[in-house]
């Protein structure tokens, strides 16, 4: 049956229908919508993602959500299974429309012309059942997953903090920053600002079609691509036009360490491995001296937590150049810096092949809890309690 006949639209609710206590002075909610106990609510630029189900509360959605709610004694239980299977997200992603798909629309109509088999209602409650109980069972072995993944990234902080603040060397003063522990008296405090040299980038005109390119001139990094690893190439390139326009798009050469300084990436960290430009929320810190660049890099990453809690600002957060640049970070000789970064480094790769295996794992869980879904509420799966 077409799902026309299991929700109707509830359209926009007056607003008298509506309880405002929680929302702003002044705001206008005409064009919200209540949303009741077994409803079913879409996100309209969303659905082909899963952004949908059946509600188990009340309370006020925006206008960017559409509110049915349900003409049939369905059960709700497997009416949330059905709606979000893989088969009817393949249903709403043929029917969405927009020009990409950041900017993809359902429109109600098409969500009402899908159809869909229904079995009986004992028979939706016994695959609501089963369906229940499994998808629990298989969420709480992927938190397990998670719980490990967050376990071993933990341990590589703990492994690479104390390599990178002498290990089991005789400690004897604290020569800072405020929050770093005590070092072995032999390690200097090098400042960022007396021994490398600091800036950033641009971001030239987006609606210059000859200033970027998918494969071809330089790669230009953007703070979204800084993962705490090396970066050898980028998602976007900028051309010998945009370099030549702009001369704040500066070319850094390899090993320059790059640090995320506002919004929601603020204090992520990386490194360059190929020469690159960079937009103007990332800090580059490049330089010959005392500071290896790469035990540098290492020792940002290991303690982005401290450095993220120094940005400032309530709207966006941000890390200016020159908190980077005042940072006093204690190191040995170059000599001993580059076999400490060696040794976090192969840490790293430990750990990166360890949360590779483990996030397997977690997709694998997740496709088989997807698969299971679809398979149980199309009939595809012989269910004994649902015979």
């Amino acid at each position: 049956m077409p799902l026309l006949s299991v929700y109707r639209d509830l359209g926009v609710v007056p607003r008298e229908g509506r309880d405002d206590n929680f929302n702003k002075p002044g705001e206008n909610l005409d064009a919200y919508r209540v949303v009741r106990q077994g409803d079913l609510v879409l996100n309209k630029m969303k659905t082909w993602q899963g952004s949908l189900g059946i509600s188990n509360y009340e309370g006020i959605v925006s206008p960017a959500y559409f509110v049915a709610e349900p003409l049939t004694p369905d059960d709700p239980a497997f009416l949330h299974h059905m709606v979000r299977s893989q088969r009817l997200i393949g249903e709403y992603e043929a029917r969405s429309k927009g020009i990409r798909p950041s900017q993809w629309d359902l429109p109600w109509e098409e969500f009402q012309g899908i159809t869909v088999d229904l079995p009986p209602v004992e028979v939706q409650r016994a695959i609501a059942g089963y369906l229940d109980r499994e998808t629990a069972r298989l969420d709480a072995l992927i938190a397990a997953k998670r719980r490990m993944v967050e376990l071993v990234i933990t341990r590589f902080t703990e492994r690479a903090r104390l390599l990178l603040t002498g290990g089991a060397d005789e400690r004897s003063w604290r020569p800072g920053p405020y929050w770093l522990g005590p070092v072995p008296r032999s390690w200097a405090p090098t400042k960022i600002a007396w021994d490398k040299r600091t800036g950033s980038g641009t971001t030239p005109k987006s609606d210059r079609v000859d200033y970027y390119t998918s494969a071809e001139g330089a790669p230009w990094v953007t703070t979204s691509e800084l993962r705490e690893v090396g970066i050898f190439d980028s998602t976007k390139h900028v051309t010998s036009e945009a370099l030549r326009d702009y001369s704040a798009l500066t070319l850094f050469l390899p090993g320059t360490v790059l640090v995320a300084m506002y919004g929601a990436t603020v204090g992520r960290i990386g490194i360059l491995r190929v020469a690159a430009a960079t937009n103007q929320a990332c800090c580059a810190i490049w330089g010959d001296g005392e500071l290896d660049q790469d035990f540098m890099f290492w020792w940002l990453r290991a303690f982005r937590s401290e450095l993220v809690q120094m940005a400032y600002g309530s709207g966006q957060p941000n890390i200016s150049q020159e908190t980077i640049r005042s940072l006093r970070i204690p190191a040995p000789n170059v000599a001993r810096q580059q076999a400490v970064a060696g040794e976090v480094a192969r840490e790293a790769e430990l750990l990166s092949g360890l949360t590779g295996s483990l996030n397997t794992q977690i997709k694998l869980l997740q496709e088989r809890r997807r698969a299971l879904i679809t398979a149980a509420v199309t009939g595809e799966l012989d269910i004994p309690e649902a015979a």
